[in-house]
């Protein structure tokens, strides 16, 4: 989605952009899996209306299910999409597009190279923290933020190249007569 759709679909309201940690991601109703039993899948089939026979395999079971799988959906999106928010939820193992882990980055290093320099109580611990969370100034945020869009854009504009690309074919036969008649 370009940077226009986005600001378009989400004027007016608040957008909450959501990493996929797993604290942020339960679901509303889980899917069933093979680690289910079997039980547990004909308990989801039968709850979801699907039809099956008791004397099928677990395996055939998990295709049915699998065929008749649901969207997901999380409860935390739906908590906030009932309070008037919107989750943007970001791709998963894409971290260099969430802005919080390179704030969460800089008060770890501030705090890891200025710990104990006044002790290592607890209060001395906590006061470090303290310390560290609040060299995340508005404008340290900003900067972050403006860095984060630049390398969402930059992925976004090589994705849209690697699309353009046409499809290559390489021939992995070592027959030699067929590379003569190419």
């Amino acid at each position: 989605m370009a940077r226009r759709e986005i600001d378009s679909k989400f004027k007016g309201t608040l957008l909450i952009i959501m990493d996929n940690a797993s604290y942020h991601s339960i679901q509303v109703e889980r899917q069933p899996t093979t680690s289910w039993n079997k039980p547990q899948i004909i308990e989801w089939l039968e709850k979801s209306n699907i039809t099956y026979t008791k004397d099928m395999f677990k395996t055939q079971l998990l295709n049915i299910a699998k065929q008749n799988q649901k969207p997901t959906r999380y409860k935390v999106d739906e908590c906030l999409q009932r309070n008037g928010h919107e989750v943007l939820r970001l791709p998963p193992y894409h971290c260099q597009f969430n802005t919080i882990e390179m704030i969460w980055a800089n008060a770890k290093k501030f705090y890891n190279a200025h710990i104990g320099e006044d002790g290592y109580g607890d209060d001395k611990v906590l006061a470090m923290w303290e310390k560290s969370l609040q060299k995340c100034t508005p404008e340290v945020w900003l900067g972050v933020v403006k860095h984060t869009e630049k390398v969402i854009e930059e992925w976004y504009n090589r994705e849209h190249i690697l699309d353009n690309i046409p499809q290559i074919i390489i021939n992995v036969n070592d027959d030699e007569s067929d590379l003569d008649s190419e």
